[in-house]
């Protein structure tokens, strides 16, 4: 996980850590905390406006993340939201219930499926923040995140994985992947 592509939203803190994490190769095992700054509800990070999704409308997207609290437990939704070309928010696609994320290496994966890109939309990025009330100091972390074209939701997968149909934007473990459909491996 890498910071650059994440702003923390109101009365939330974002830090790269080493700490824990669920996924990563040994040199690139990070996640992301999510630090409460003041005792609220919304503690969360959302997609840097530069690293969101070119999206055409009435494409279907699904999402996941996997969360763990860290001492305490803490409830979340995650999803995605839609903006138009002058970068506003039109509409997001949230899970339809709050998440409670148990403390203490309980990774969870949460998803949203079947998130239709609204008439208007021409970006796309992943949000998550909290509905329960978190203190001042709490956090959460966040690693795994997954934003695929498709109505249901696949395995986990980044440029690492995959038999070579999976290939790193940029820099391994520190920018986005993208799957090759059109590739075909047998074992």
């Amino acid at each position: 996980v890498n910071t650059t592509a994440w702003v923390g939203l109101t009365s939330s803190s974002i830090a790269r850590t080493l700490v824990d994490y669920y996924l990563g190769i040994p040199a690139a095992k990070a996640s992301l905390n999510i630090t409460a700054t003041t005792t609220t509800t919304g503690v969360g990070a959302t997609t840097a406006t530069a690293d969101r999704t070119t999206v055409i409308a009435g494409e279907i997207y699904s999402a996941s993340v996997y969360v763990e609290a860290v001492s305490t437990p803490v409830t979340v939704k995650m999803g995605l939201r839609f903006y138009n070309i002058g970068g506003t928010l039109i509409s997001e696609t949230l899970n339809l219930s709050p998440k409670v994320v148990s403390a203490n290496n309980a990774w969870t994966r949460l998803s949203v499926t079947g998130a239709q890109v609204p008439v208007g939309a021409t970006k796309m990025g992943f949000v998550i923040y909290s509905t329960s009330t978190m203190t001042a100091g709490q956090v959460y972390r966040i690693d795994g995140v997954l934003m695929e074209k498709s109505s249901t939701l696949g395995d986990y997968f980044d440029g690492s994985t995959s038999l070579g149909t999976t290939v790193w934007t940029g820099t391994a473990h520190s920018s986005t992947s993208t799957f090759n459909m059109s590739s075909s491996y047998y074992v």
